[in-house]
């Protein structure tokens, strides 16, 4: 992971020679938005970001500082929780069940990510869903017919949803059926094992990153979370989370969600509005002093904001474990089997460099900051 980090700053100065250059995931610039304006409360001191985007969903708990003036926040790096289904594995799954069942669109990709964002919904109900499509088509509400774009006409015609007032098809036309494929697609964000990802869905991610918090970080990221990325867009998405959170979050605990404005562009907004802010300059690093200091430089100034390996160990991965994590989650014992001791192998990964210093994940090994100490020292 520092390889590629160290890459990137390489190739941030000598190859597009920057003049100065900030690095940070997209979800520590929250402070510099205004996700959580209807809040009438600033920005909360702990919130999370859920980024739902092309590759990855990822959960990010930040604590954000009350400093002037308004910092980047802090990553809680050890509670930070990745689902691997993004915008392109819908797209291609929906891609392939239309090629299967319908047309041929293997070549299409562009049309059915149009097709996606256009027809499909995020379900509250799945089963009654599910039991609806089965019914006669006349009948069934959820059932669309979408016109394919037609390129050969003068002018190219887009696609778009078939509706009562759309003028009459013409003899070249192609039309797609759309019916239980509608809201069996977003379902995998939610049911990851459709798909053969031996994951937990995107509710259980976000209540295990969140129980894995402080106890006294919960009550309020219970109460702040953030949704950002395309897929938030999908109707129904935000009802269902809600839903599925409210349900797994303790009576006590208020469960807020709040969607950015235009989740798409909203980092980039958020990392615009951070460069032209009063702590940029103080934050970044310069041209000037890469050029006399190289990547220590970066290391250095950015020494907080990079990614340490905690392993996988605590997030559930099947629908057995997240049924046993559901059970645990109120008493915080997500990812962990009660009564069960470490293994002499667990023991031993846990410890530190010759077994003598216990590690705490999140934190720099001993080797780490005796190299720190090293590259200040040369300095």
């Amino acid at each position: 992971m520092h390889h590629i980090q160290d890459t990137y700053d390489q190739m941030v100065f000598e190859e597009w020679e920057f003049e100065s250059y900030y690095r940070c995931p997209g979800a520590a610039l929250t402070p510099f938005s205004d996700l959580f304006a209807p809040q009438g409360q600033g920005q909360p001191e702990c919130a999370v970001i859920v980024d739902s985007g092309f590759s990855f969903t990822h959960v990010t708990p930040v604590v954000q500082s009350s400093s002037e003036p308004i910092s980047p926040a802090s990553i809680q790096w050890p509670s930070v929780r990745r689902l691997d289904v993004g915008g392109k594995l819908l797209t291609n799954h929906l891609k392939e069940l239309v090629s299967f069942r319908h047309w041929d669109m293997t070549e299409s990709t562009h049309i059915i990510n149009q097709v996606k964002e256009r027809c499909c919904f995020v379900s509250r109900n799945f089963a009654k869903d599910l039991e609806l499509c089965r019914s006669d088509l006349k009948s069934n509400p959820i059932a669309q017919s979408y016109v394919l774009p037609s390129f050969a006409s003068e002018p190219p015609r887009p696609g778009y949803v078939r509706s009562p007032s759309s003028p009459p098809l013409e003899e070249s036309d192609t039309v797609l059926p759309m019916n239980n494929e509608r809201f069996v697609i977003p379902e995998v964000l939610f049911q990851p094992s459709d798909v053969g990802l031996a994951q937990v869905g995107l509710v259980e991610t976000i209540a295990n990153s969140i129980e894995s918090l402080p106890e006294e970080m919960r009550g309020v990221a219970w109460g702040n979370i953030g949704l950002v990325g395309g897929n938030s867009l999908l109707e129904g998405f935000r009802e269902r989370l809600f839903d599925g959170l409210r349900a797994l979050a303790p009576s006590d605990y208020e469960v807020c969600l709040y969607r950015a404005k235009n989740p798409i562009t909203f980092t980039y907004y958020t990392a615009h509005n951070f460069a032209n802010s009063a702590a940029f300059p103080s934050l970044c690093v310069t041209r000037s002093e890469y050029l006399e200091r190289g990547l220590t430089a970066c290391r250095r100034k950015f020494a907080n904001l990079n990614w340490y390996p905690t392993g996988d160990s605590d997030v559930t991965t099947d629908k057995r474990d997240a049924g046993a994590g559901r059970k645990d989650r109120k008493s915080g014992l997500l990812g962990r089997e009660p009564g069960r001791r470490k293994s002499k192998s667990e023991a031993m990964a846990a410890t530190g460099e010759e077994g003598t210093a216990r590690e705490t994940p999140g934190e720099p090994s001993a080797a780490q900051r005796r190299s720190r100490k090293s590259a200040a020292a040369l300095i």
